[in-house]
């Protein structure tokens, strides 16, 4: 099984359903050297709706011959483990670092077997045995990263601010609190670049 990385608050959102589409580079780095020389010409083969052999078909812009085709991270469908990092305070007991839930306790009943040298294990590698959420791919879809909507801003875990009876956040207020959060993660292919990127609809299941 497949392991995705997220923000801990974002692992938050997504255990409390308050996150459930994710927008990720993954596989798009060339296309996105020179993203404006490219145009998105659909999934091949266009028959197969759930995608799990398609790739994403670009075009290069004034050379119909140079096409790529790229294949998403993660298909309609799949069920992916989110990545946490855990901590081992003793040979008892290791918690996950976002809420110190135990992630291993007493020994001589472990659900997990603690097989790293070091007492901190870093998100990145978490197994899936160690993981505790997961969740299903719903919907995979390609599309410039400005083409987000204050709709897909909320799914992706933002809110607007209420103060008294008004509503503070306009939809390009969320929009644009999206577009610094993203270059907060992504220093090296900022929001102004208008990379390509494949945006993930998913819900929160239980582990297989």
């Amino acid at each position: 099984m497949k392991g995705i990385m997220m923000l801990p608050e974002h692992v938050k959102m997504t255990a409390e359903k308050r996150k459930w589409q994710t927008r990720r580079l993954g596989g798009l780095k060339e296309i996105n050297a020179t993203p404006d020389k490219w145009t998105f010409e659909g999934w091949y083969p266009s028959d197969l709706k759930e995608y799990w052999k398609c790739d994403a078909v670009f075009k290069r812009k004034g050379n119909g011959a140079d096409i790529k085709g790229v294949k998403p991270c993660y298909r309609t469908k799949e069920v992916v483990y989110i990545k946490e990092g855990i901590h081992r305070f003793n040979v008892e007991y290791a918690s996950y670092d976002r809420d110190f839930t135990p992630v291993m306790f007493f020994q001589s009943a472990n659900r997990l077997h603690w097989r790293w040298k070091k007492d901190k294990l870093p998100a990145m590698f978490l197994p899936e045995d160690a993981a505790r959420t997961f969740t299903k791919t719903l919907d995979v879809r390609c599309e410039r990263l400005s083409s987000i909507t204050a709709k897909d801003c909320i799914a992706e875990g933002l809110r607007r601010i209420s103060m008294g009876t008004g509503v503070v956040s306009s939809d390009g207020d969320l929009r644009q609190a999206y577009f610094q959060l993203w270059n907060s993660i992504n220093p090296k292919c900022l929001a102004a670049t208008r990379p390509w990127v494949f945006v993930y609809d998913y819900e929160l299941v239980s582990k297989p």
